[in-house]
Parts: structure tokens; sequence; C-alpha cells
């Protein structure tokens, strides 16, 4: 169960880094763009 529960942890994490790549259809150029104009 540990072991299962380490693999779908380590996939998640693998997924959020990927997502938040900016690049225009994923989510991290919302992000980018959000972080942007409030500094801007």
């Amino acid at each position: 169960m540990a072991i299962f529960l380490f693999y779908t942890a380590s996939i998640n994490l693998w997924l959020f880094i990927f997502n938040m790549i900016p690049v225009p259809p994923l989510d991290g150029s919302k992000v980018l763009m959000g972080l942007i104009n409030s500094f801007g």
C-alpha cells in the first residue's frame, strides 16, 4: 500500500511540474501571465 501511494504521489508531482510549463495550452502560461500582470 505504501509503494502504491508513493508512486501515485510521484506521478501527480510530475504531472504538476509538466502542467506548470509556460506553454499557452497549459496552465503555467495563465499563472505566468497573472504574475506578470500583478507585478507590472
